[in-house]
């Protein structure tokens, strides 16, 4: 036998059995052992293999090669195939095949890789005599390469249109939702006076239809930030309990309508743990907003927080009684627009991107999603978050969001400091002007970037509100503008922007702006962020 091997003894008297040459190495690329046939024919010992041993009969001109090829794959958690010469153990030498393919831990980790050698001397004999039709072959491939080129070409353009329209679809549609859910938002504060019982529950209709258009809008361009490696995780250490009844208190409502009962589960040793607050909040919630979809009225959902006993990961339970899930149907649920009921008559609605934003988030997390369900007996999701993250990650962790802040009262207006709103859409101006006047400020506009920066030279506001899109001159070179001239590169300004494309933030804050806030904006958050940036404790003097 080849000596001991990192699993069971009868399972390595079968590798030892087999006529094919079979090794396994751990994650660092060390041979962890080999079988029979492999000792055998290049006459090592069981002990001379371990390490880097392996490599000790194969020809010295392919040892580089070799080397190469287990170094990238390992480095990727790839599989690997390579061609190399093996010094038998009489001496000569013999052409092999070596293919080997990764091994992973639950989670994705790689834990090694178990490989394979074919002798392939013969075929390396006959290739000789297909030195000719080589050359053809190579005519082919380079022919075969050219319209590889052409059509990668045309997918890069393809994926830069796709882009394009996608950012173009978020400007198209969230400037609209602005208007709607900000007049809604505005109609229920009683900015245009009083409103009867029955207005606001309309009112409330109006918000409820734009958040759910807005969140297939988030959903789609999160799915196309995620893909393009785009999403960045601001890991801060969070209180569990509090995430949960947060997310909770998302489909609280739906679910007394329902008459459905919500129950929630604890663990009392996990206060804490380390995540993205939004990110977190929002697979918790798309997981309970499943649930409540999918079970009918009167029955049971339950958010359920468990910790392993080792401490390594924390457990994130959505369960319910509803109408469960297909075993066929289960390895397709986290595909994105997928649709298990596709009919016209389907009664659940939904975009099938929920579970794909929900799977992808938690890998990003370097966790996971696991499903039970039986049709007729609800389903089981679970979230499995790392308890601890690592340094590195946890390090980056920003400050809360200011959605994520206690709330405050309206800002004052001592003295009504001016703000200058730039926008060029003419629904949003009424609306923000007669906000924001409203809750104590003084609002003078302006269309064009152009004109933003004169008017801002002249009148010296307080804040700047720099929509990005405008006509003339774009926001961001206007907010370029601003910060060039000694009159008002102090002025603070914030972004305001339709775009929610990856990088879109980034370039606001690029180009000068103090904050960037994207379409559709919160009146009321919007008013706290200016309270803040001038009258808040934090503000400069």
């Amino acid at each position: 036998m080849s000596g001991p091997w990192p699993f069971g003894a009868a399972f390595a008297r079968l590798l030892d059995a087999l006529p094919a040459m079979v090794w396994m190495a751990g994650p660092d690329g060390g041979c962890a052992g080999v079988n029979a046939a492999w000792l055998s024919f290049t006459g090592q010992g069981s002990d001379e293999v371990r390490g880097r041993g392996w490599m000790d009969p194969i020809h010295p001109e392919d040892l580089a090669e070799v080397e190469e090829a287990c170094g990238r794959a390992f480095a990727a958690a790839g599989p690997f195939e390579v061609e190399f010469r093996l010094r038998h153990a009489s001496g000569s030498w013999r052409w092999f095949s070596c293919g080997a393919r990764p091994l992973f831990g639950e989670f994705g980790a790689c834990e090694g890789y178990l490989g394979s050698a074919a002798d392939i001397s013969e075929i390396r004999l006959a290739q000789g005599e297909l030195v000719a039709e080589r050359s053809v072959m190579a005519a082919r491939m380079d022919a075969r390469t050219e319209e590889l080129i052409t059509a990668n070409e045309q997918l890069l353009r393809a994926n830069r249109l796709k882009d394009e329209f996608l950012a173009n679809m978020s400007h198209e549609l969230r400037t609209p939702l602005s208007a709607i859910l900000g007049l809604a938002e505005a109609l229920r504060q009683g900015v245009y006076g009083d409103v009867t019982e029955r207005q606001a529950l309309q009112i409330a209709t109006i918000e409820d239809s734009g958040r759910q258009l807005l969140a297939v809008v988030s959903d789609i361009l999160d799915l196309s930030r995620i893909e393009a490696g785009a999403v960045q995780l601001e890991i801060a250490e969070l209180p569990v309990n509090l995430v949960c009844q947060s997310a909770i208190r998302q489909i609280r409502t739906e679910a007394d309508r329902r008459l459905q009962t919500v129950l929630y589960t604890e663990d009392m040793a996990v206060g804490t743990v380390f995540a993205d607050q939004r990110h977190l909040r929002h697979m918790l919630g798309a997981l309970l907003g499943n649930a409540v979809r999918y079970t009918p009225e009167g029955g049971t959902i339950g958010l359920e927080v468990r910790g392993d006993p080792d401490g390594r990961y924390v457990r994130f339970t959505v369960w319910d009684t509803g109408i469960g899930i297909a075993e066929a149907d289960l390895e397709r649920i986290f595909r994105p627009f997928v649709l298990l009921d596709t009919s016209l008559s389907r009664r659940h609605s939904g975009g099938g991107l929920g579970l794909t934003l929900v799977e992808r988030l938690a890998r990003l997390h370097g966790g996971g999603v696991r499903v039970e369900s039986e049709p007729g007996n609800g389903s089981r999701f679970t979230v499995v978050l790392p308890w601890k993250f690592h340094e590195r990650i946890a390090g980056a962790a920003a400050d809360a969001s200011p959605a994520a802040q206690r709330p405050s009262e309206p800002p004052s207006a001592p003295g009504q400091p001016l703000i200058l709103l730039a926008e060029d859409n003419e629904t949003l101006v009424t609306l923000l002007t007669e906000y924001l006047e409203t809750v104590g400020y003084r609002v003078v506009t302006a269309t064009t970037g152009g004109d933003a920066v004169e008017i801002a030279r002249a009148m010296r506001p307080a804040l700047v509100l720099m929509d990005i899109q405008l006509p003339v001159m774009d926001g961001l070179e206007a907010i370029r503008r601003l910060r060039a001239r000694s009159e008002t590169q102090g002025t603070p300004v914030f972004a305001i922007t339709a775009h929610a494309m990856p990088g879109d933030a980034e370039r606001c804050i690029g180009a000068g702006a103090d904050a960037c806030f994207t379409k559709p904006v919160s009146l009321e958050s919007l008013a706290r962020a200016i309270e803040q940036r001038l009258h808040g404790p934090a503000s400069p003097a």
